[in-house]
């Protein structure tokens, strides 16, 4: 046989091809002339004949040759040290791997040379849905290819399985062996700090309206959980509405449908997941107390804490200073922060509130960073990630980067608002030059909301005057009192016409305001959001009343025309409520930002 220029037979090109098309009969004829060939790497990456069934995912071709090939042949490994196993894995083919390793389990123990990932390992890893054919592979893996001192397969499995969401997996391994908490993968993370930063995991990770909100507190997590299985409370009520119906497949279609509209299905495994994940952390927490501080810092805990307390994971933050209560202790290494400063500079307010409770909490407000930045120079600074996502606008920014400074200075000794830093900067200093852009962001904000809404107000001034004066029926020539003066449906006609004019004239001048607002550092505290609130809620009011007036005024000029008048009416309704339901988040915002409960909860007693 000659060799080509890539140092293959060439007539193996053709062996290969009949591979990739699935042709097993031509395939087969090649082989029975030249057996050896089941062991011959026939592409240009290394590649057996079975692994290129494999990833072409040709099942009968894959039977006919394992059945061929002995336990060493199928140990083989193509040019990126995956052996057939690890090819099935990756591509994710149960079946397939069922039949191999029905042939050679040992092939379950061999990793890659790269970097040693047994194939339940590479399932989670390079295999985005994956999911399933790591719990098959998991099922059939020696557990002890998965313990700690074993390389890092077993800490790279848990950290794969908690970003594939496949907790139960991750949960089941801890069990056996508690200590892979603090072991490295093979990224030099452990799966403390994996977890730590999850948003996924957590409940203050995932934002839900308000009606998934109340279905999420509903739903109840049975202790002995079946995936298929529907929620117990929601199945109560389900069949509760529908016990006594004689069909029972309709019954259940109906409870099916009503489940999949609500998203309930969606909501369930959301609260699963949340249930697991606790779990998984307290399992973890186990291990922490009696650690020295060597072992924390190589186990990655420190940075676990210091990401949580960053992102906002107040539920593991929790945890696992219950667990280990020193932790509270911990500093960036960097900057030398403490936890309290990284929750100011984050703009975590649970996390902060969480950690007022330590009775230590003094020590941590006095003390400096590296650059000599006092726990108010933090609350200074501006963070253009911390939180920005959940503001409806840079004016709202910056309200609250002003109440943040406001509720830090009302905690700290008054003379940690003259202190300097190494820039002599004091904190007041530092918060006008760090806020500047976002000052700016937030004028023209407020100034573009305000100058759309002083558009329409003065409209609806102009239309509202103008129909007081020209009032439907007209005037009597012999007294110039209105024709229909005595008419009830008239009396409606002036109250809200009344009403929508001044209602309009005082959000006129409250935007007014706005715009000619000096946009201080102080004026987002309270003077432009209280502008707001007003301007906002009588510019819907005034938007109401017209739509009312000129309902009034149709009825007053079609009288008996109620098939005219009543579809008209109901038609009139439509723009009050979509510029109400466009305006109606940002007010109860603005309201809610403005005078809802602080940041800081002066009636709770820290530290008690």
């Amino acid at each position: 046989m000659g060799n080509d220029e890539n140092g293959r037979c060439s007539q193996y090109v053709s062996l290969e091809k009949h591979i990739h098309e699935g042709e097993w009969d031509a395939a087969n004829q090649f082989i029975s002339s030249n057996p050896e060939v089941v062991t011959a790497e026939i592409s240009i990456f290394g590649n057996t004949a079975l692994h290129i069934a494999i990833f072409e995912g040709h099942m009968n071709i894959v039977e006919e040759l394992v059945k061929t090939m002995s336990e060493e042949n199928l140990k083989i490994k193509d040019a990126y040290d995956l052996t057939v196993l690890g090819y099935c894995a990756v591509v994710g083919n149960i079946q397939m791997a069922k039949c191999i390793i029905g042939k050679c389990r040992t092939l379950l123990s061999i990793g890659n040379e790269s970097d040693d990932f047994i194939p339940v390992v590479l399932a989670l890893t390079y295999n985005p849905h994956g999911t399933e054919m790591a719990r098959y592979l998991y099922s059939e893996t020696p557990q002890e290819d998965l313990m700690p001192g074993n390389g890092s397969n077993g800490a790279m499995f848990i950290t794969r399985a908690i970003y594939s969401k496949a907790i139960d997996m991750a949960l089941c391994l801890l069990k056996s062996y508690p200590k892979l908490a603090i072991a490295l993968d093979g990224n030099g993370r452990s799966p403390v700090e994996v977890l730590a930063g999850m948003s996924f995991t957590y409940r203050s990770g995932n934002r839900l309206v308000y009606w998934k909100q109340w279905i999420y507190n509903s739903i109840c997590i049975p202790l002995a959980h079946d995936t298929n299985q529907i929620p117990i409370s929601v199945q109560k009520s389900g069949m509760e509405k529908c016990g006594q119906a004689r069909n029972i497949k309709l019954a259940r279609g109906f409870v099916c449908n009503l489940l999949k509209f609500l998203e309930i299905d969606q909501i369930y495994e959301l609260k699963l997941l949340h249930h697991q994940s606790k779990k998984l952390l307290l399992r973890m927490c186990e291990v922490l107390p009696g650690l020295n501080f060597q072992q924390l810092e190589n186990g990655k805990v420190f940075e676990a804490i210091i990401k949580a307390v960053k992102q906002g994971r107040v539920e593991f933050v929790t945890e696992i200073l219950k667990a280990c209560p020193s932790l509270v202790w911990c500093r960036e290494k960097s900057t030398d922060r403490n936890l309290f400063m990284l929750a100011i500079l984050h703009r975590q307010d649970e996390v902060f509130r969480l950690l007022l409770r330590y009775p230590a909490k003094n020590p941590h407000l006095a003390t400096v960073d590296n650059d000599r930045n006092t726990i108010l120079h933090i609350a200074a600074m501006f963070e253009p990630s911390a939180r920005r996502n959940t503001v409806p606008g840079a004016a709202f920014l910056m309200q609250r980067e002003v109440q943040w400074y406001k509720e830090v200075e009302s905690i700290v000794h008054p003379s940690v608002s003259e202190r300097t830093n190494t820039i002599g900067k004091r904190p007041l200093e530092l918060f006008i030059e760090s806020h500047k852009e976002l000052v700016k962001e937030g004028e023209k904000w407020m100034t573009g909301t305000a100058s759309s809404c002083t558009v329409v107000a003065a409209l609806i001034v102009t239309i509202m005057f103008a129909a007081a004066i020209t009032v439907p029926g007209g005037n009597k020539q012999e007294t110039g009192l209105p024709t229909f003066l005595n008419e009830k449906v008239f009396m409606v006609f002036i109250i809200s016409d009344a009403l929508s004019l001044l209602s309009a004239s005082t959000s006129l001048l409250m935007f007014l305001g706005i715009l000619t607002s000096r946009y201080a550092e102080e004026d987002f505290l309270k003077s432009l959001p209280k502008k707001m609130i007003v301007g906002l809620s009588t510019l819907i009011l005034s938007i109401a009343t017209m739509m009312i007036t000129f309902c009034a005024s149709l009825s007053i000029i079609l009288p008996g025309k109620s098939w005219v008048v009543i579809p008209v009416i109901c038609l009139a309704s439509v723009p009050v409520t979509l510029f109400t339901w466009m305006q109606f988040h940002l007010l109860i915002y603005t309201v809610t930002s403005t005078y809802g409960s602080r940041i800081i909860n002066k009636k709770a007693k820290y530290g008690s």
